[in-house]
């Protein structure tokens, strides 16, 4: 294991997590805090005993010299030494180690032994690792796709990071497709690689993987537009194919027309507010995903799918497919609302679509399309959609 500070960035063999700084990590000077590094190197720890479990029984964090990562940067949590039950981590950016901490614990129960982050030479290195947490999981214990996205997030910052490349890339589009379930409690890293790179944007694939087991539980495309095309040198260097993961299929039809038709349903009224913004101010893609499953689940009331009959025939319906595109995003203190529109459905399956629009003129800032699919909770099986909702989906579409 190698591990350097020389004011180029923490370089480690072993990163346990990367993550972008956001607002509630931050200070008053919209600089990481020592609080926020002793929670990263609990994460840390999470990931590299994934599978165990345990209690935290100390966590002690030290200033180092490095300056301290502020509101958007790549912050890396990394191994420095291990010995028994106790775990000494780097914690900083780009000018190197602004903490380390001491981490020590005790084990609860029994579980699988801590995996070893191999190198597979048919994978692109790891971008970022998270151990998921209650308030990443929905209603059924799933991991939700808006933990799905901020990973994502995370990664393309770490693989701009890497190339030289530190202002944020900006997702506009994304298509994600779900392989496997995540559940509270799963460690997941995200390996990604830029499969191409034009003067206006860059695609970037990554693979999200349960890490005790190597099983891909994601694969998630993006789109990034840039500031200039010279932005993008440094990522074409890093350009290849990644045969690994398949491409998506493409999207069904028919697709959603360019405003919501006379069918739509309003689904969700809100306001961008401080925690739903990146550090720029612009709306988050996990703050965009709150307010589409916010809506998704209004949507499916008006259907015939509101939350009692969910609970009294113990069924839901789970999002397998979105496709998401975010050209404009909404910024902070802007209204917005969503109109979701039926776009076609099967005997297992539906397919609908966001209208994200700015309240105040109409302006449509994208569209985030969702396929979601019947389950019986009970088997997680999918299962027949109800007669009365397939009735109300055949005249909704037929409008």
């Amino acid at each position: 294991m190698t591990t350097s500070n020389k004011g180029e960035g923490i370089v480690s063999d072993h990163h346990l997590i990367q993550t972008i700084v956001r607002r509630a990590q931050a200070g008053a000077d919209h600089r990481l805090t020592a609080e926020a590094a002793a929670s990263l190197a609990v994460d840390a720890l999470a990931v590299h005993l994934a599978g165990q479990r345990f209690s935290v029984t100390g966590v002690s964090v030290a200033r180092q010299q490095a300056a301290l990562p502020k509101t958007g940067d790549v912050v890396a949590c990394s191994l420095e030494s291990a010995e028994g039950a106790r775990l000494r981590l780097l914690v900083g950016g780009q000018a190197g180690a602004a903490y380390a901490a001491d981490v020590s614990w005790s084990v609860t129960g029994e579980g699988a032994s801590a995996p070893q982050m191999a190198v597979d030479p048919a994978l692109p290195p790891i971008a970022a690792t998270r151990t998921m947490r209650m308030d990443h999981c929905d209603q059924a214990g799933h991991v939700n796709v808006q933990v799905f996205l901020e990973l994502v997030d995370d990664a393309i910052a770490a693989l701009a990071g890497r190339s030289g490349l530190w202002a944020a890339l900006k997702v506009i589009e994304a298509r994600v497709q779900f392989k496997s379930e995540l559940f509270c409690g799963d460690a997941v890293v995200v390996r990604s690689g830029v499969r191409q790179v034009s003067s206006e944007s860059a695609d970037i694939v990554h693979g999200l993987f349960h890490l005790a087991s190597g099983r891909l539980a994601a694969v998630v495309e993006t789109r990034c537009g840039v500031a200039s095309a010279a932005d993008l040198a440094a990522l074409g260097a890093l350009s290849e194919a990644w045969a690994v993961l398949p491409a998506a299929r493409p999207p069904a039809d028919p697709r959603p027309p360019g405003a919501p038709s006379s069918n739509a349903i309003e689904s969700c009224r809100a306001t961008i507010d401080a925690w739903d913004v990146d550090p720029d101010d612009n709306a988050s893609m996990r703050g965009i995903i709150q307010l589409c499953s916010t809506g998704a689940r209004q949507f499916l009331g008006a259907i015939g799918l509101d939350g009692l009959r969910f609970a009294r025939e113990k069924i839901t319906v789970a999002a397998v497919d979105y496709l998401v595109s975010l050209p404009i995003r909404p910024r902070l203190g802007q209204n917005v609302v969503l109109r979701t529109v039926p776009l076609g459905f099967s005997a297992k399956s539906m397919r609908f679509c966001h209208y994200i629009l700015d309240a105040d003129t109409g302006a449509v800032f994208g569209t985030v399309e969702i396929v979601g699919v019947m389950l019986d909770l009970a088997t997680h099986q999918s299962t027949t959609i109800p007669t009365d909702v397939a009735d109300t989906l055949k005249r909704l579409t037929a409008a």
